[in-house]
């Protein structure tokens, strides 16, 4: 075979893959693009909320909820000019998913003897994690939201919270990549931006694209496949952890920073927690794990999207004082 007949298959052959990637990524990109967020130029370093979106709606059940927020980019519980804060940092169910901002875990807190005088702040939002809380912290009006120089900060631990550090496809799905991304390297945690600005998002279109040709083309609902929360994801979780409680307390050099698995979710046992727990105490940061806790929590505890409820809250809250 002539040389000029080999380069022409060759460049045949690579215009076809580079055709097969495209339509790949039209097809995985499908859904991602049908939900655009609003203002995505506005898209802030620690994802969203949106600058200058103060309120969004969420739909449970055909009834809407729509969450106000301070011009901090957060749900607000009336000050009490204290000299000491609380804050509750996490994602859906920290922020109070589903529940009027005078239901949610921290105005619960709020109302307890040991932290009535205290002034409670809700770190929180719906798809957020650790990398979230973190960016937010650095990069956002953090400093400018809680002012008090003393207090306690605990962040709400889910495993799920894992695919939103390391950008495991499900989170990247559903968050349209919207999630900070931060690398280890080099005994330093470097902050790259947001993962749909990084080749992981992309590399996910093509994986979901091909998912969908292969299993569920004709299906109304998407499915993704994911990837194992492994070593490397945990270590990072844990320098996220300890990037957070060092920038906490340089600003709150008397503070106490916490990291509390969520009561209701009894994950303490599953794959990476323990791992994550051990690396958390190693780097001396306090971890309420809850492992031992005999209470059940059934589906009265919870709305039928699967977040927690008032009632968990109260329980929740319960558990709580009789370890800090």
């Amino acid at each position: 075979m002539k040389r000029n007949e080999l380069l022409k298959i060759s460049l045949i052959s690579v215009g076809l893959l580079l055709l097969s990637l495209g339509v790949l990524y039209s097809i995985g990109s499908q859904d991602i693009h049908e939900k655009k967020l609003e203002n995505q130029a506005n898209v802030m370093p620690w994802g969203f909320p949106l600058k200058g979106t103060f309120n969004f709606d969420i739909k449970l059940e055909e009834k809407s909820f729509s969450y106000s927020l301070n011009k901090f980019y957060m749900r607000e519980l009336p000050a009490k000019k204290s000299d000491q804060h609380f804050i509750m940092a996490g994602g859906s169910n920290t922020f109070g998913q589903n529940l009027s901002v005078q239901k949610t875990l921290s105005a619960r807190l709020s109302k307890t003897n040991k932290f009535k005088n205290y002034d409670h702040y809700i770190v929180a939002s719906p798809g957020w994690g650790p990398s979230n809380v973190l960016a937010y912290m650095q990069e956002g009006p953090f400093k400018e939201f809680v002012k008090e120089e003393q207090g306690t900060f605990v962040f709400n631990f889910i495993r799920p919270h894992f695919h939103r550090v390391c950008g495991l496809d499900q989170s990247l799905y559903w968050s349209k990549g919207v999630l900070p991304k931060y690398e280890f390297e080099k005994s330093e945690l470097k902050y790259r931006g947001l993962y749909r600005n990084a080749p992981e998002f992309h590399s996910f279109l093509v994986r979901t694209g091909i998912y969908k040709i292969l299993f569920n083309f004709v299906s109304k609902k998407s499915k993704v496949l994911d990837r194992k929360v492994d070593s490397k994801c945990i270590e990072l979780t844990a320098e996220v952890f300890k990037e957070m409680k060092k920038s906490y307390l340089e600003t709150y050099k008397n503070g106490r920073f916490i990291v509390s698995l969520f009561p209701t979710m009894k994950e303490a046992s599953k794959d990476g927690m323990k791992e994550l727990f051990s690396l958390l105490r190693k780097n001396d940061i306090e971890v309420i794990d809850f492992k031992n806790d005999p209470s059940h929590y059934g589906k009265e505890y919870f709305f039928s999207d699967a977040h927690v409820n008032e009632l968990s809250n109260a329980k929740h809250v319960e558990l709580l004082l009789k370890r800090l």
